[in-house]
């Protein structure tokens, strides 16, 4: 990942004490993308039923991670639940606010200036899916 956006993720962990970074180092190449989900951990599984805000960084986890898209849907179905989407558009079989795919609009989020800052503020559990290779 470039210097700007590792400074941009080091902002957000200073300003909220709920987001973990985490170096992932491993010499050998996994080409199973469903396991490199941080959220397929049992105590993110257990988080997923409480949240009601969902933040996509980057990943497509309808090709990427099957079984916790078919999670999230379950749990839009349910109701009161948002997911937004910061990378490129994609359908991914349900709603989903594209927030853009841009630096721009991340450094937005970050700084508090962007328009789901607020959701996010008032928000129960939220979680954050992003993948680094």
């Amino acid at each position: 990942i470039s210097i700007e956006i590792l400074n941009l993720l080091l902002l957000l962990v200073k300003k909220y004490f709920f987001i973990d970074l985490r170096i992932y180092e491993k010499n050998n190449k996994n080409n199973n993308l469903e396991s490199s989900f941080i959220t397929t951990t049992t105590y993110n599984s257990k988080l997923l039923p409480q949240s009601d805000f969902c933040l996509l960084i980057g990943v497509n986890p309808r090709y990427e991670g099957y079984s916790f898209n078919l999670k999230l849907r379950q749990r839009y179905l349910k109701g009161n639940f948002k997911i937004f989407s910061l990378s490129s558009y994609i359908n991914l079989t349900y709603f989903t606010k594209f927030l853009g795919s841009n630096l721009k609009n991340f450094n937005s989020l970050i700084e508090g200036n962007n328009l789901i800052c607020q959701e996010l503020k008032y928000s129960k559990n939220p979680i954050f899916v992003y993948y680094f290779v």
